[in-house]
């Protein structure tokens, strides 16, 4: 009945048959009404609605000494972080003294070499890793005896990464592409695409006194999952997902909501 006719019709006939469960007034019905609707759409209640989890990021961003800007984008492209770090204040000195963490994000480390060329880079060593052993665990198989080899060999006490000198560095990698070309030729080209990076933004800090020898952004991921907590940050189901692929035009500026909690603001011209 509740579906089928409106609120005056249901509060008359209930009025009419003196029925002790009959409704006050019609405010009563309408409320009944618009409860059940909520009921349905359990999916639409606090949808697209980040004002009090950005209210608390905002709130802890200048309480706490560790969090500095808190930058939401789409994706990660390469102009998007280019454009944002030309825009930090002392990027005209081009980066001087500067030292950068970060995970292996392609397009973050090339807008720092662009934005920042004096400046010195570092990878996550624990990033790097989880590559490597993804990577292997696709074509060998994490059973597969090669598996804790080839890490040992690149990430072991005596292995690539703690070479003495530069010298005995380039000797390890060109006896590891050999050897691997023979016992695991499907991870040989992986392995010889990252040992420039594994030399000049892992090996290297350390022998400079850049960064702490296997330097890792602990404390960086410890934050990502603190502010989560806080605000009961939970992955939306494909419903939200969908609902949040909007645009809205404001002036010359577009913002769009790509993906959940992802915001990209770009110029319209």
């Amino acid at each position: 009945m509740v579906q089928t006719q409106n609120c005056r019709e249901i509060y008359t006939n209930l009025a009419l048959d003196h029925s002790m469960e009959a409704p006050r007034d019609l405010k009563q019905i309408q409320n009944f009404k618009y409860n059940e609707k909520k009921r349905e759409r359990p999916h639409q209640q606090k949808a697209s609605n980040n004002a009090d989890d950005i209210q608390t990021l905002m709130s802890m961003q200048h309480g706490h000494p560790f969090i500095k800007e808190i930058v939401q984008h789409s994706g990660k492209p390469l102009h998007h972080l280019q454009c944002f770090l030309d825009d930090i204040p002392g990027a005209q000195i081009s980066g001087k003294s500067l030292v950068f963490g970060s995970d292996e994000e392609k397009a973050l480390t090339k807008a720092i070499q662009k934005c920042f060329p004096d400046s010195q880079q570092i990878l996550c060593t624990r990033h790097i890793e989880e590559s490597f052993k993804r990577h292997l665990r696709e074509v060998i198989g994490e059973k597969d005896p090669n598996y804790n080899t080839v890490l040992n060999e690149v990430f072991g006490v005596d292995g690539l990464l703690s070479s003495p000198d530069d010298v005995e560095f380039d000797l390890k990698v060109m006896e590891l592409e050999a050897k691997y070309e023979y016992s695991v030729p499907a991870f040989q080209r992986y392995f010889s695409s990252s040992t420039s990076s594994l030399k000049n933004y892992v090996w290297e800090p350390p022998q400079k006194d850049i960064a702490p020898i296997n330097w890792k952004n602990n404390s960086c991921e410890s934050m990502n999952n603190i502010l989560k907590l806080s605000t009961n940050w939970k992955a939306p189901g494909p419903y939200r997902q969908t609902t949040q692929n909007c645009s809205i035009t404001i002036s010359r500026y577009t913002t769009s909501i790509t993906w959940p909690g992802e915001l990209c603001v770009g110029s319209l011209g």
